[in-house]
């Protein structure tokens, strides 16, 4: 355990972006066409945790509150804010594109831009649509024509605004697959995300990673030592080595 009271002083290195974070599902409300959304109707909920046991609602009223909580953000002098698209609401039904919604995430993006806050932004952020998932969702690589159609058509609305891209969110730690097969799909989004992205802008893309450090039970019980690195390649590894690689490399898969 570190005593963060001990911690020698540091600085942040110039130019070094401080700002806050947020997933449009998490605080904007009503974001009916999710099947989170439906899920939550008949008390079944994405997360196993005891405190979420009610519907999201109206979260955080951002929706109605958007404009006073971003310059609220801007009043805390953050620089910077992560915050997403919510597909559901763009694409409610399997082809059909709501262009008000792509309207009215460039009004938030376009007041975030006047007080000179950097935007990290994010396509999918855990959310997305019910008629997505019924198809399978990003654990299924059939599925990705879907994406990319989505990718397509908000990519040139809001690109001239963004800093700084993530695809997706998370991924890697088995919240959308825990095989190697659903992973390897996901990684197939990502590419996809990445070129879509690539087309309209040059700013950085990735895709948000949720590292896990894994420590053996054991520290000198040779077994436990190998399930820690095996640990280790499933959550974080995989992703890593396929970004600086292109190849896509988990146990129990085919390589490719």
């Amino acid at each position: 355990m570190i005593d963060i009271l001990q911690l020698p002083a540091f600085s942040f290195p110039s130019g070094f972006l401080l700002g806050s974070g947020t997933a449009a599902y998490q605080i904007e409300g009503d974001n009916i066409a999710s099947f989170m959304w439906r899920d939550e109707q008949i008390g079944k909920y994405w997360v196993d945790n005891p405190v979420i046991t009610r519907p999201s609602g109206k979260a955080c009223d951002f929706r109605n509150r958007w404009r006073e909580d971003v310059d609220l953000i801007a009043a805390l002098g953050h620089r910077a804010y992560r915050m997403s698209l919510e597909w559901s609401r763009i694409e409610p039904e399997l082809g059909i594109y709501d262009q008000g919604e792509i309207d009215w995430y460039r009004q938030v993006l376009e007041r975030l831009a006047s007080h000179g806050i950097r935007i990290f932004l994010t396509l999918s952020h855990i959310s997305y649509p019910a008629w997505f998932h019924d198809l399978g969702g990003f654990a299924k690589q059939e599925n990705l024509p879907h994406f990319e159609r989505y990718c397509a058509t908000v990519i040139p609305r809001v690109h001239d605004l963004v800093s700084w891209w993530n695809v997706l969110n998370e991924f890697n730690g088995g919240r959308f697959s825990r095989d190697g097969a659903g992973k390897f799909s996901c990684l197939r989004f990502h590419a996809a995300g990445y070129h879509a992205i690539k087309r309209w802008s040059q700013a950085p893309v990735s895709s948000a990673h949720a590292f896990q450090h894994w420590m053996p039970r054991r520290w000198n019980d040779p077994m436990d030592q190998t399930m820690a690195k095996h640990l280790d390649v499933m959550t974080n590894e995989f992703f890593f080595h396929a970004i600086r690689t292109g190849e896509l490399v988990c146990p129990y898969t085919g390589a490719e």
